[in-house]
């Protein structure tokens, strides 16, 4: 899907060889991006409002979520010793367009000659990724990439809301569908298999999306398909739309619910404490029934032990290291508990 989408968010990450800026999380600004006020950081006060939109997630079995996956990110590191690379327009955002530069350069960067190739893949997703100056703490953000080794870096869009990123700042402004930026919400390596301090990121069917009302704050537009005569927004709820935070109650007692996994157990006290964010649509492509969540490549290496065949294009598990049908149940149970709510 075009420029304001979903799909697969690889998110390249250019870091500077300096001392790293402390994040309120005690780490790298970068790692833990965002001030501790965001949207992302801020947790959901116990007397929050909720409201039912279980309909609009599960009334249509055929839209409903019954299959989970992973949007990437790659992550590339900024190298002021390495040649100057240009960042140029493509001729379309699907493939073939997309690996096809035009002659029009955004801007330039420096990256080594291999930084970056990995966000072609897989090539029906979104490809999007954050620039990180880690001297800075500024980033840039872009969809559609593409680089072949040595080449240009290929994206498809440019514009002012996606540059000039603070990483101290709220995070508002990015490449998403919703307009958020693709390094909010992101699962980042360790998380899963020890807490998650932050909201998710999350991509649903946009058939379900509300027709009336397209996009919720802190998203500040809508995505491609919401004028999509095939793909929605169809949905009758004015809660459930792009930027809806979906949460667990406080009233609901996680600790006393089955989970299959660990790893699904620290999502759903994750979700119950900052909740998910709606961020774009899922591909209608891959299937309305399937919901994705980002999570940066190094995320999908070490913690997922996913890996994608580059002959193939194809996402298979390299080295099991979750329990990935058990996690995808757990996933799948949070959403049934979740209601709408805010900030």
């Amino acid at each position: 899907m075009k420029l304001l989408t979903n799909s697969t968010y690889l998110i390249c990450m250019i870091f500077l060889l300096a001392s790293p800026a402390i994040s309120q999380n005690n780490g790298p600004i970068y790692k833990s991006p965002f001030s501790s006020n965001s949207i992302w950081n801020r947790v959901i006060a116990k007397g929050a409002t909720y409201h039912d939109v279980s309909e609009a997630i599960w009334g249509k079995p055929s839209l409903a979520p019954n299959r989970v996956s992973v949007e990437q990110v790659t992550i590339i590191y900024y190298d002021e010793t390495q040649p100057i690379v240009n960042v140029v327009k493509s001729k379309g955002w699907y493939v073939p367009g997309r690996a096809d530069a035009s002659l029009q350069v955004f801007y330039t960067t420096r990256i080594a000659h291999n930084a970056g190739i990995e966000v072609r893949y897989p090539s029906t997703g979104n490809a999007s990724f954050v620039i990180i100056n880690k001297k800075t703490n500024i980033a840039s953000e872009g969809s559609a990439g593409w680089r072949e080794p040595g080449g240009d870096l290929i994206t498809f869009y440019n514009d002012k809301r996606i540059h000039n990123i603070n990483l101290y700042g709220n995070g508002l402004s990015g490449t998403l569908g919703s307009g958020l930026p693709a390094l909010g919400g992101l699962l980042r390596q360790g998380e899963i298999n020890d807490e998650i301090k932050h909201s998710l990121a999350i991509a649903l069917s946009s058939r379900n999306y509300s027709r009336t009302n397209q996009f919720i704050a802190p998203a500040w537009r809508a995505d491609s398909f919401a004028s999509s005569i095939i793909h929605g927004y169809f949905g009758k709820n004015p809660s459930y739309s792009i930027g809806t935070l979906l949460a667990i109650p406080y009233n609901i007692d996680i600790n006393q619910i089955k989970w299959n996994t660990k790893q699904g157990y620290i999502m759903a006290k994750a979700n119950q404490k900052y909740g998910w964010y709606i961020i774009d649509s899922n591909d209608g492509g891959l299937g309305d029934d399937q919901m994705k969540f980002n999570i940066s490549r190094e995320t999908a290496i070490h913690d997922f032990g996913l890996g994608i065949d580059p002959k193939t294009d194809k996402l298979y598990v390299k080295e099991q290291k979750i329990d990935v049908v058990g996690l995808e149940a757990d996933v799948i149970q949070i959403l049934k508990l979740v209601m709408a709510t805010t900030k």
